[in-house]
């Protein structure tokens, strides 16, 4: 076969392309696991961070499971619904999309050194692109807590200093 073909050229870059593209998505489907394990501690991070509990994420939940005592989906009307598990079925990004009477809102209880704080998942829109978070109440539900924010898209300026320490102060 003639190296300096035209055939040859498009034969070789397409067996590079359906290989590179074949390693990609094994090793894509490989760490996918260990991926989805890292989101939902860094979930548990957030949570715990808004209550004053910071801890690694190998300890996340470990300490999510000491402290978190209660994790509730509440309905529209404040009505609780035990169907379903408000940390791992609830995407309040896909919920907020849904009528306003099909929505459920996960709801955290804390409790720490016997007083109970109550977790509240957050939504927004950003500049760029959407902004979540976590806010504490005290048993009072007057006073906040803390707060833990993130971002998915926002710029390297003002936006991306949502998840700095000076910002949820």
């Amino acid at each position: 076969m003639d190296r300096n073909s035209n055939f040859y050229t498009f034969l070789f870059v397409g067996v590079m392309i359906v290989g590179i593209a074949s390693i990609l998505a094994y090793t894509s489907q490989t760490l996918k696991p260990m991926q989805d394990e890292n989101v939902k501690n860094e979930k548990m991070q957030n949570i715990l961070s808004t209550v004053g509990i910071n801890v690694s994420r190998d300890e996340a939940e470990k300490s999510y499971n000491k402290y978190i005592i209660e994790e509730l989906a509440l309905t529209i009307d404040g009505s609780v619904n035990n169907t379903i598990s408000p940390f791992s079925d609830l995407n309040l990004a896909k919920e907020l999309k849904k009528d306003y009477k099909d929505q459920h809102f996960p709801l955290y209880i804390a409790d720490i050194d016997s007083e109970k704080y109550y977790i509240i998942e957050l939504r927004g829109t950003g500049l760029w692109d959407a902004i979540w978070g976590y806010i504490s109440l005290k048993s009072d539900f007057n006073t906040v807590n803390g707060v833990s924010f993130d971002h998915k898209g926002e710029t390297a300026g003002l936006g991306a200093e949502i998840t700095k320490d000076w910002f949820k102060d």
